[in-house]
């Protein structure tokens, strides 16, 4: 079951990844955390490669730090095997292992966490849209929905229109090419 998107990191950066995975989780992102996420006592490699198995994708912060984990490798690798979607975030600049550097990154080695761009970047990956409030904020105008006009109908000679006419005894008028009744 793909139902969350799994942060893979390295512990080093744990500061920078718990705000962004914070800030996630405020737009409402599905997001697991080992921190937050594995229980007291459980097995923490098989809590992991579950969380791997069942993530919708698969959102990895590299660094230094993480290119010299093999942990974090471990991670991408299956990752990679379970043909999940990977986002790569560069939180710092490092050496990017070969198979990852086929995947558009999101760059935040000059911003920080909370960085409004860099997450921006990271919901439309995401494919998260901003919710539509209940009622209009002040000062800023209700979006305009624009409802598409009803289709003409046209009457044919199977048309329901074209049935509760025949009383009228058309004809086509080939002078015209329109129909007349057969009186005039």
């Amino acid at each position: 079951m793909a139902d969350h998107v799994f942060i893979c990191y390295a512990r080093d950066d744990q500061e920078f990844v718990l705000k962004l995975a914070a800030n996630l989780k405020k737009r409402g992102v599905p997001v697991w955390l080992d921190q937050w996420d594995i229980p007291a006592g459980a097995n923490w490699n098989r809590t992991i490669d579950q969380a791997i198995y069942n993530c919708a994708q698969f959102l990895i912060v590299l660094s230094k730090a993480a290119a010299d984990s093999q942990e974090v490798e471990g991670e991408w690798i299956t990752a990679l095997e379970e043909k999940k979607p990977i986002i790569p975030v560069l939180h710092q600049e490092c050496m990017i292992p070969r198979q990852l550097r086929l995947f558009q990154r999101v760059d935040f080695t000059s911003r920080g966490p909370d960085d409004s761009t860099g997450l921006e970047q990271i919901f439309r990956v995401l494919r998260v849209v901003e919710p539509v409030p209940a009622k209009p904020t002040r000062g800023k105008p209700k979006p305009k929905v624009i409802k598409p006009s009803p289709p003409r109908r046209t009457i044919t000679r199977k048309s329901p229109c074209r049935r509760q006419l025949s009383h009228l005894n058309l004809r086509k008028d080939p002078s015209r090419g329109n129909l007349r009744t057969a009186s005039t």
